[in-house]
């Protein structure tokens, strides 16, 4: 699998145009007394402002184990030896949640969708499955995947290509490329690292649900064939940090607008976009290091640097980690590791009372759960999406052998008295 790693320092100005095509170059910012974003023809688009009026709530509650949702011991997946299932994954399973790649919620039909995941070495699967999330918790298979791909041959392997025979897009190491588009009922993919030979590829795609199939959009992804991506509905785009800066995806025009450029080089290891949409604000991480980025979209929009302190260790120095805005909290909420970084661990950022300086740090705090039950460890391909929230709950999805955990807030029960009609197995609560 690819791996780069780039330390990045840069503040850059930028606006978010809200027209269709665009120029390659960066847009210039202009003020607006209103508060308003304006976008180079002088349309301002009003947007919401929220203030942080004091610290966060405190995050309390437990972490459930969720059994029979092991991707590995699915039946809705095809078998581990079938002709999809080549290269270094340890089986198609493996390569659909560990080749770096991320995927989407989509919140109408409670389903979170993986789409293509797997491309390089991995895996040649191109289909779509899905994790329901309404009981009985279960995987599904949306689309089935393709045979007509190159095939890796021993002696001489088939010439990779972004379109398999079949007119289907090739399985990816998707990053975080993958967001659902709710209005039109579509997951958006686009730019990725293509099976088998690693080459990006930057072709967007939808999957559509009726029909169930992958419909190929004139556009091309511009960036590297990494990205951070995630819907921003005051916008009505898909925002994505890639290796070139931000973006912005209108799905209306099939079109891209360059939002601010970057010398930062790769994307590889950025966080998820965490999108306040009351404050239209986006924040993220600043790879390796203790710092996040936040970029204000409304007036003339600028990234800053957010300084942080507290129990960094576990969050700031692991690749891509899962990062969120949680609105009913009015809270930054993040998905890293333990304090002995053998398995997972919520974090909580207090942004509030001005701080993010060198010289007042915001405050990271690692939740320890009250009975002492931690979640799967936050794997080193990165954690992205698959750390999400849906209907008040959190949910993390980690590796195939691990069942799917969620984190009831606002709920503590001693490991030593489980709730009437529950058994525990080992960490998990079975009902």
């Amino acid at each position: 699998m690819i791996r780069q790693r780039c330390l990045t320092v840069l503040a850059v100005v930028m606006v978010f145009a809200l027209a269709g095509a665009s120029p390659a170059r960066p847009l210039a910012a202009r003020s607006n007394p209103g508060g308003a974003a304006v976008v180079p023809d002088g349309t301002p688009v009003q947007l919401a402002q929220v203030t942080l009026s004091g610290p966060p709530s405190s995050l309390t509650g437990r972490w459930v184990e969720i059994p029979g949702t092991r991707l590995r011991e699915s039946p809705a997946i095809p078998g581990r030896s079938g002709p999809w299932s080549y290269g270094g994954a340890t089986d198609l399973a493996g390569a659909m949640l560990g080749a770096w790649v991320s995927g989407a919620l989509d919140e109408a039909t409670g389903e979170f969708l993986l789409a293509r995941p797997g491309g390089h070495g991995d895996s040649a699967y191109n289909g779509v499955i899905a994790l329901v999330l309404t009981p009985p918790m279960r995987w599904v298979e949306r689309l089935a995947p393709s045979t007509a791909f190159p095939k890796l041959l021993r002696q001489q392997p088939e010439q990779s290509r972004d379109v398999y025979a079949d007119g289907s897009p090739t399985s990816c190491h998707t990053y975080d490329a993958t967001v659902y588009l709710l209005e039109q009922q579509a997951l958006w993919s686009a730019g990725c690292l293509r099976w088998h030979d690693a080459h990006s590829a930057h072709r967007t795609w939808w999957w559509t649900r009726a029909p169930s199939a992958w419909v190929q959009k004139p556009s091309t992804r511009p960036g590297g064939y990494a990205a951070a991506s995630s819907w921003w509905e005051a916008g009505k785009r898909v925002l994505s940090r890639t290796s070139g800066g931000l973006i912005a995806y209108n799905p209306a025009t099939d079109t891209y607008t360059q939002l601010i450029g970057s010398a930062e080089g790769s994307a590889v290891d950025v966080s998820a976009l965490a999108i306040d949409n009351a404050g239209s604000r986006v924040i993220f991480t600043k790879p390796w290091s203790t710092r996040l980025a936040s970029v204000n979209l409304t007036g003339a929009a600028v990234e800053t640097l957010i300084h942080l302190t507290g129990d960094t260790a576990g969050f700031s120095n692991i690749p891509a980690p899962g990062l969120l805005w949680d609105a009913d909290r009015k809270q930054l909420v993040g998905y890293g590791r333990s304090a002995d970084g053998t398995r997972g661990a919520l974090y909580t950022f207090d942004l509030a009372g001005g701080c993010g300086s060198q010289a007042l740090p915001c405050r990271v705090t690692r939740h320890v759960p009250a009975d002492g039950v931690h979640p799967p460890r936050a794997i080193q391909n990165g954690t992205w999406k698959k750390f999400f929230s849906y209907k008040g709950a959190y949910y993390i999805i980690s590796t195939a052998q691990e069942n799917v955990w969620t984190f009831r807030a606002d709920e503590a029960v001693p490991p030593s008295a489980p709730p009437r009609g529950e058994r525990r197995e080992g960490n998990a609560i079975v009902g």
